[in-house]
């Protein structure tokens, strides 16, 4: 409930005692409490803006709506108004090339239906996995998401991403994946986080590196596009890794 400038709000938690926590937290606060160590119904109230986490059964699921990347940049939902952005920019053959899914060209109706997608995909997860890379100024200038392998409460996930070509290598692709996947391991219980390069596309494999992540392996023949098989380099970052 929302009261004056502030979000209150009201968790009702299990009666018996878990090992679970639970967390209120804004960007700059977090602070977890057992469940086992609090009572019934716990209230709290909080500045607005406010990203609320909470767990069950050992998995946390982080109802966080943006990230805040630096001074220029965040990560964000996917919203109606994004569209132009979307039809400027993915049309574009490189980002076709090195994608599996992207198509080119790209429609109105490839616009709405990745739209619905992202909405389909918060309503399963409970969380955002799409989020737009989002500059202050020109707003949408790419795409990253998480594609939840084996659920919010697996070990093991993959990301993609697209960057717009008027904003490549500045290092923004490379923040927006350190960010995302430093979140990723903060916010779900993954051991691993693994990213899929085309072997022609140096280029994104070079980000990877920068943003912590070991190349693994070779993949022959591994995706297959238009009916043409296309090999793989195999990248990941484990929770240890730092």
């Amino acid at each position: 409930k929302k009261r004056n400038g502030a979000l209150n709000i009201i968790l009702t938690l299990p009666q018996q005692p878990t090992n679970t926590s639970v967390h209120l937290h804004s960007s700059k606060l977090l602070c977890g409490t057992p469940l086992k160590s609090v009572p019934e119904v716990h209230t709290g109230t909080f500045p607005t803006p406010i990203d609320v986490a909470y767990s069950t059964h050992q998995f946390l699921f982080h109802m966080q709506t943006s990230i805040q990347i630096n001074n220029q940049l965040s990560l964000t939902a996917f919203q109606q108004a994004d569209i132009p952005n979307m039809l400027l920019y993915l049309n574009d053959l490189e980002i076709y090339q090195n994608t599996l899914h992207i198509p080119y060209p790209y429609t109105q109706a490839d616009a709405e239906t990745w739209l619905e997608t992202t909405r389909t995909n918060l309503q399963k997860n409970g969380v955002l996995t799409n989020w737009v890379i989002r500059h202050e100024t020109h707003g949408l200038i790419g795409g990253i998401g998480a594609m939840v392998k084996q659920g919010m409460d697996g070990h093991l996930d993959e990301i993609g991403y697209w960057l717009a070509a008027p904003f490549r290598n500045q290092g923004i692709i490379t923040a927006a994946v350190q960010k995302l996947t430093d979140q990723m391991f903060e916010t779900r219980p993954l051991v691993r986080i693994e990213a899929h390069v085309f072997s022609h596309n140096p280029a994104s494999a070079r980000v990877l590196e920068k943003a912590g992540f070991q190349k693994e392996g070779y993949l022959r023949k591994f995706h297959r596009k238009k009916g043409l098989d296309i090999d793989s380099l195999l990248y990941a970052r484990i929770r240890t890794d730092g």
